[in-house]
């Protein structure tokens, strides 16, 4: 079996982060655990301890894309799982995703992302011209369907895809926007994104960014950024 890096990022998510370690368990053979701790003042690294985590502190600089950089670099293995404090895999979600990583092996393959209520939260999207707007895609039965855009929420990378692409563009910190940016980046070199439909996930979404930042800020981000992947893409 390929070795994979199993890598939470966490920023004071001492509520959700036993649920979210319980999505990655029984953990694969040849896999590392890490904690990929921004800053935080609760118990989030004591958690990752007991789940028997590697920790690695960050100093919370660019928040998420400081935190999804720090994972790529540090992965020495042949697959990285990034997964966000408030992303729980349903019971054998994991293994279905490593199985499915053997039939497309240079990939990105992203879970199904649902939100509590059951909703779709990120099945995939496609961009709509102009101003990169998106819209879910509709899929057929395929355990793996080709996307447009996946989510840096929760997603699988192979390592090569990572020295060929390189990092996220931290000119989009903290975050949004991030994903269509890596994701034209991917289209451009001809490497894949999937959805796996039969590896669910639930998705709470902004957890931690509304610990953060107010609703006008959010905004805000994401008109700049939107304008900013226009200007180099399009």
């Amino acid at each position: 079996m390929d070795s994979i890096t199993l890598a939470v990022l966490s920023h004071n998510s001492a509520a959700t982060l036993d649920r979210c370690f319980a999505g990655l368990t029984p953990a694969p053979r040849n896999s590392h655990l890490v904690l990929l701790d921004n800053a935080s003042t609760d118990d989030s690294v004591s958690i990752g301890k007991k789940h028997g985590a590697s920790i690695v502190y960050l100093d919370n600089a660019h928040q998420f894309l400081t935190g999804l950089n720090a994972a790529l670099t540090r992965c020495g293995t042949s697959w990285l799982l990034f997964v966000s404090n408030d992303v729980f895999l349903a019971p054998g979600s994991l293994e279905t995703l490593m199985i499915q990583s053997r039939i497309a092996p240079l990939c990105i393959i992203q879970p199904a992302l649902y939100n509590v209520n059951g909703s779709p939260n990120h099945l995939g999207a496609r961009y709509v011209w102009p101003g990169v707007g998106l819209t879910h895609t509709t899929h057929g039965k395929r355990a793996l369907e080709p996307i447009q855009l996946f989510a840096t929420s929760c997603f699988l990378i192979h390592r090569e895809v990572i020295e060929r692409v390189g990092l996220f563009e931290e000119a989009l910190a903290p975050a949004y926007y991030e994903d269509v940016d890596y994701s034209l980046r991917c289209a451009h070199r001809g490497i894949p994104r999937y959805l796996c439909t039969m590896a669910p996930a639930t998705h709470l979404s902004t957890f931690t960014f509304h610990q953060l930042y107010t609703k006008p800020q959010l905004s805000e981000f994401c008109r700049v950024h939107r304008r900013w992947v226009v200007q180099r893409h399009f």
